[in-house]
């Protein structure tokens, strides 16, 4: 199977406990993910796909993305690796380095959407959290 990121239908066979997760919404507007068996679509990378080919797992590509393979970032977390190791831990040079590498590793599990902050009184908060139905 080709590199990349595949929409596609999913039947997944009965297994006691089953690897590909996808996520539902709750009645209460909230998200939450679960492994099921069945059918559904769902968005997942070739490398999920051709996993759970081994537990019985059958699919349709409907749609994807293809990527070559590379190590693209190769260079920059040698040069910065090699700049924290040689300097002392409380150096610019050692926190500037740790920074950059764990912000580039960091980037990938972000959610794209922005989290909402609000700074509520008392009383706000019970009518907040009223509309929004958290509890």
């Amino acid at each position: 199977m080709p590199f990349g990121f595949f929409e596609v239908e999913i039947t997944a066979p009965d297994l006691f406990i089953p690897i590909l997760q996808t996520k539902i919404k709750t009645l209460h507007g909230g998200i939450r993910t679960i492994s099921p068996i069945g059918n559904w679509k769902g968005l997942y990378s070739s490398i999920e796909l051709n996993n759970s080919l081994e537990y019985g797992y059958t699919f349709k590509i409907l749609r994807g993305y293809l990527f070559e393979k590379g190590y693209i970032f190769t260079e920059y977390v040698n040069t910065l690796f090699k700049m924290k190791k040689e300097s002392t831990s409380n150096s610019p040079d050692y926190v500037i380095a740790k920074l950059l590498l764990n912000s580039l590793y960091g980037r990938y599990g972000m959610n794209p959407y922005m989290q909402e902050h609000k700074i509520l009184s008392d009383n706000e908060l019970y009518t907040f959290v009223d509309q929004k139905k958290y509890f």
